[in-house]
């Protein structure tokens, strides 16, 4: 592979220098003809809007997706995208209206042309904006900048009060209709609570059932162990008449047995001796109830009768126990049942109180900000358009630069591809 060194390179361009020099001046004297005498020049006038925003509105607590895009846009107002208002400037409708105003059809500007000349800026870190507009006349150019930013003002705020009279007459209604329904619900909720069995007196009968049902469980464990023990008492009882003697057996004689010796007497007749020899060993045997054995006969029928009562007191109470858990259970379901319809109804009514008041207050920030609207504080213009002193294109020196750089890249270009040209042929 050839190689070339500096000095080769630098005898090459010194050697056709005259063709560099005359090409870089051909470049920027062709540039500086363009610049001067060609190229009209373009005017650059800028006017400068502030937008006030209302204040935010709060937060909706409402439901309606209707009215959250609604009040969404509302908190925006007047403020929004710089995308949308640059769409509102290049809009054919604006463009016109600003021809017309100005008479520019005689200067053979259309919509069009007109498009291209206005741009939208937007401060950073500013609630300002810049409408500017590029023209060749520089007098027409800030005339058209005024023009532009007092038409402009005059759209949003056509735009903005259309939006609000919508929006107040949305909330309007809604207001209306939140009132009859909250209307509604409260003579349902005064009639439900006028209904015969509140849900306090369900509370209050729950709470008596379930006292009577607790002392009924205590009666009938008192009386469980009150039968256990008069069974083990009837038990012992039973035992103890087991053994014992039901008759208590007595032997006697005649002459122990006091009316027996007077009968006898009275039989051998007054002053006789009486022969007790053949009486003498004459026992009388006599059987008699034992005491001891009724009385604990009779304590066994009362034991049994007091357990058959006892038995029965069980059985009473546990249907009645029976009975009442079963009312309780009843009791129970209608008081929750009245308790959640109280619920539905106290919830349906904090429902319609907070959509009330939340509309009411949105209503009344929406006539806050047409306040402000009608103070004239959510646009106005902070620095109108003056007629520039100078253009801002052509850039003269800019273009005779740039040229003279082309023009020196293009002779180098130029020099080398003659030089190899030679060569090669040589």
């Amino acid at each position: 592979m050839e190689e070339i060194s500096l000095r080769e390179i630098i005898e090459v361009l010194l050697k056709r220098k005259w063709i560099i020099v005359g090409v870089t001046s051909l470049a920027i004297i062709i540039s500086a003809i363009f610049s001067f005498f060609v190229l009209k020049p373009v005017y650059e006038a800028e006017v400068v809007l502030s937008i006030r925003g209302g204040d935010n509105l709060g937060a909706a607590d409402v439901t309606d997706p209707g009215l959250d895009m609604l009040l969404e846009q509302l908190k925006r107002l007047p403020p929004a995208s710089i995308d949308t208002y640059r769409h509102l400037l290049s809009s054919s409708s604006f463009l016109e209206s600003v021809i017309d105003k100005m008479g520019l059809e005689q200067e053979g500007v259309t919509s069009l042309s007109l498009q291209k000349a206005i741009n939208i800026e937007q401060i950073p870190n500013t609630d300002l904006i810049k409408i500017i507009v590029r023209y060749g006349d520089p007098h027409l150019a800030a005339g058209i900048a005024n023009e532009v930013g007092n038409l402009f003002i005059e759209q949003i705020e056509h735009l903005n009060h259309e939006q609000i009279t919508l929006a107040s007459s949305y909330l309007e209604n809604q207001i209306r209709e939140k009132e009859a329904e909250l209307e509604f619900f409260m003579e349902e909720f005064r009639s439900f609570l006028e209904e015969p069995g509140s849900a306090e007196e369900l509370q209050a009968e729950l709470e008596a059932k379930v006292t009577a049902i607790t002392e009924s469980k205590l009666e009938l464990e008192y009386l469980q162990i009150s039968l256990a023990v008069a069974q083990a008492e009837r038990e012992a009882l039973e035992k103890e008449i087991g053994n014992t003697d039901a008759l208590i057996v007595t032997r006697r004689t005649i002459t122990d047995d006091s009316l027996l010796l007077k009968t006898y007497e009275e039989m051998e007749g007054p002053g006789e001796e009486p022969g007790m020899g053949e009486f003498a060993g004459l026992q009388l045997v006599n059987e008699e109830p034992n005491p001891v054995y009724c009385e604990l006969l009779s304590g066994l029928k009362n034991k049994t009768v007091e357990i058959e009562s006892i038995k029965e007191r069980i059985a009473g109470i546990s249907a009645s126990l029976d009975k009442l858990q079963q009312e309780h259970g009843e009791l129970q379901v209608k008081c929750l049942e009245k308790s959640s319809r109280k619920k539905e109804h106290e919830e349906e009514l904090d429902y319609y109180k907070t959509t009330l008041d939340t509309l009411k207050n949105h209503y009344q920030e929406i006539q806050k900000i047409v306040s402000l609207r009608e103070e004239g504080e959510s646009f106005n213009v902070v620095s109108p358009a003056y007629a520039p002193q100078s253009p801002v294109e052509p850039r003269k020196k800019l273009n005779i630069a740039v040229a003279g750089v082309l023009g020196l890249m293009a002779s180098c270009f130029l020099v080398f591809f003659l030089h190899y040209w030679e060569t090669s042929k040589n």
